[in-house]
């Protein structure tokens, strides 16, 4: 039996997996936590039957960063997508800023629809 782990497939998946956490773990708190929102809008959405590009269902922290940046504005996250069935069903998702109530930024974002 070899002692080197090249050759250990389970070892490997060890490494993998500790190298994908040290990356998520050099994130910083605000970045990791756009990420995983990003991530998990862009799964739903996909499910529930709009376009997302591959490239966005598939992103790792590195991509994420290679993307928009690692403090990135949240208006470069906004996504326009259309629905598989019919393309004039489109979402609109964006990130506002700041945390405002949901009054406050529905009235500020409103009028972008009717553009």
């Amino acid at each position: 039996m070899s002692s080197d782990n090249e050759d250990d497939p389970m070892e490997m998946d060890e490494e993998s997996a500790d190298k994908r956490n040290q990356i998520q773990v050099s994130l910083t708190p605000s970045t990791s936590r756009l990420f995983r929102v990003y991530r998990t809008i862009s799964s739903m959405l996909n499910k529930r039957g709009y376009m997302i590009p591959r490239e966005y269902l598939n992103m790792t922290p590195v991509t994420f960063v290679g993307k928009f940046g690692m403090d990135p504005p949240r208006e470069g996250l906004t996504m326009l997508v259309e629905n598989s069935d019919d393309e004039s069903d489109q979402l609109f998702v964006f990130f506002p800023g700041r945390r405002k109530s949901w009054c406050e930024t529905n009235s500020n974002f409103g009028g972008a629809n009717e553009s």
